[in-house]
């Protein structure tokens, strides 16, 4: 059974990629083969306008940036939402929610990949009866899902390290100093907070 947070970030690349596919992706095929204006816009590609002219050529150099962009896009955001919700998964069961995380995500990349190709080969079809995929040219770089989320898991294994470290040489001293213990629970306390702050996820 998955953790909660699992099953939180596949609702949430499902929500996503349906939204990408229909007015990202799916939306090229709908205006163009219809002749209606296709008005898009991206930070990194700017604004995109097409209307009454064929997708070979320029249009079909910007489809393929624009849609890695909104792909990579999607990539990143969930990645980011990986690294700030494994902290409050179990340690037994992290490296298990993480292994799931990075494939809910690469499956969404693969997923509007496939679907751009299959968008891509329609828009190109030359009166085929069965368009074939044309895949993504693109130079736009692939967000590393595995490298980011395992290297997160094991910040966080050496974040616990180091909180424990701490708070068992503070409470040692505690032991050792009673007089002071109401400033070293005060102290502990202080010192998780900091090595949380130092360690946690940039």
């Amino acid at each position: 059974m998955s953790h909660r947070v699992v099953d939180e970030l596949r609702r949430a690349v499902d929500l996503d990629v349906d939204i990408a596919d229909r007015e990202s992706i799916t939306v090229w095929l709908m205006r163009m083969s219809s002749n209606h204006k296709l008005e898009l816009f991206h930070p990194r590609t700017g604004k995109i306008v097409y209307q009454g002219i064929g997708f070979r050529g320029s249009p079909e150099i910007v489809f393929d940036q624009y849609v890695s962009h909104v792909i990579e896009d999607i990539v990143e955001k969930h990645v980011r939402s990986a690294e700030f919700s494994l902290p409050s998964v179990p340690n037994k069961q992290r490296s298990h929610a993480a292994l799931e995380m990075e494939a809910i995500i690469l499956g969404a990349r693969a997923r509007l990949r496939n679907r751009a190709a299959d968008i891509k080969g329609k828009l190109l079809n030359d009166g085929l009866s069965q368009p074939r995929p044309v895949l993504l040219r693109s130079a736009v770089e692939p967000i590393n899902v595995r490298g980011r989320i395992q290297g997160h898991l094991s910040e966080l294994g050496d974040r616990e390290k180091g909180e424990k470290a701490l708070v068992g040489w503070l409470e040692r001293f505690a032991k050792s100093n009673p007089a002071l213990s109401n400033l070293m629970s005060f102290l502990i306390g202080t010192a998780i907070a900091v090595v949380g702050m130092l360690l946690g996820p940039k």
